[in-house]
């Protein structure tokens, strides 16, 4: 179950003279977005497919990563994976990198010559997207359920990357069909008042649950 709070007081709520609530149940369903997506990926990671290393992991650059993409595309290939709805998840720094690729880029930005118009990058077949989530797991060594980040949002399970085989990820390379979420409920909101604070708490929640469905759609980018 997934829940965003917000507490308005009703003095408060009365001199101001603008709308409190509009905005806060806007960043409640955003907050609730978010940890979604951090489940999602934390699910991938839990039972990922074989990981495709390119230089160090110290030294992890974008040159490593087009080659690490390579990789992953000969290794989807290989397991059958559909070539198309194939994506890379990177950091933002890495993604605005990639921008300044003339291979990555080509010829797909406007006539005045900012690539930070560019709307989507694209390479070797893969749509790349970045988060700032991803830096919560990017560089990560403990991910088999003793530590962070997957056991702090309950999905501690799996042993594909540990300490001991030194394992570290730049970018998570996957198939849009290689995991699922299910919905046993879906977003609802709801307006409780509570007396001894004189307000109104708002809560937004939902239920659901996210998986693997094909492990060999999933590919871990880093450095030896």
């Amino acid at each position: 179950m997934l829940i965003a709070t917000a507490f308005v007081d009703e003095v408060e709520e009365m001199m101001s003279h603008y709308d409190v609530r509009g905005p806060y149940a806007e960043q409640m369903g955003a907050a609730l977005a978010t940890a979604h997506d951090r489940w999602a990926i934390a699910a991938m990671l839990s039972d990922a497919g074989s990981k495709v290393e390119e230089g160090t992991a110290g030294s992890w650059t974008v040159t490593n990563l087009k080659a690490a993409i390579v990789g992953a595309a000969g290794q989807m290939d290989e397991g059958g994976v559909p070539k198309q709805g194939r994506y890379v998840l990177v950091t933002p720094t890495l993604f605005y990198e990639l921008m300044d690729e003339d291979d990555v880029i080509g010829s797909d930005y406007n006539t005045t010559g900012d690539r930070g118009h560019v709307g989507t990058l694209w390479y070797m077949g893969f749509e790349i997207i970045n988060s700032a989530l991803w830096g919560e797991f990017d560089g990560e060594t403990d991910l088999d359920g003793s530590g962070k980040p997957l056991e702090d949002i309950g999905l501690g399970r799996g042993d594909v990357y540990d300490d001991s085989a030194a394992t570290k990820i730049g970018a998570l390379a996957f198939h849009k069909d290689c995991a699922a979420t299910v919905t046993l409920k879906g977003l609802s909101t709801s307006v409780d008042w509570v007396p001894e604070r004189q307000g109104n708490l708002l809560v937004a929640k939902q239920a659901i649950g996210c998986d693997v469905l094909r492990s060999i759609g999933i590919v871990p980018l880093g450095g030896a």
